[in-house]
């Protein structure tokens, strides 16, 4: 939102922002704020892969278990 609500407001007073000659200013500025929505764009994509690993192991270790249990059970054992 911050990027969105900078670059509004920016095109509504890009005269002003010219005729002062400031406009180095306002793309530094700018691109700061791209930037910090990168990074937290990139370590919410990073925790939700972090927990996607987390649950694909723990799915392999419950179907591996379950497998190793039917195997190793005697015959007769359940029925």
């Amino acid at each position: 939102a911050p990027v969105m609500n900078y670059a509004a407001e920016t095109s509504l007073g890009v005269v002003t922002i010219r005729a002062f000659g400031t406009m180095e200013r306002f793309f530094k500025n700018y691109l700061n704020l791209v930037d910090a929505d990168a990074v937290l764009f990139f370590l919410s994509n990073a925790a939700m892969e972090w927990v996607i690993l987390r649950i694909e192991t723990l799915q392999n270790v419950t179907l591996f278990t379950c497998a190793l249990l039917l195997i190793l059970i005697p015959k007769g054992y359940i029925a």
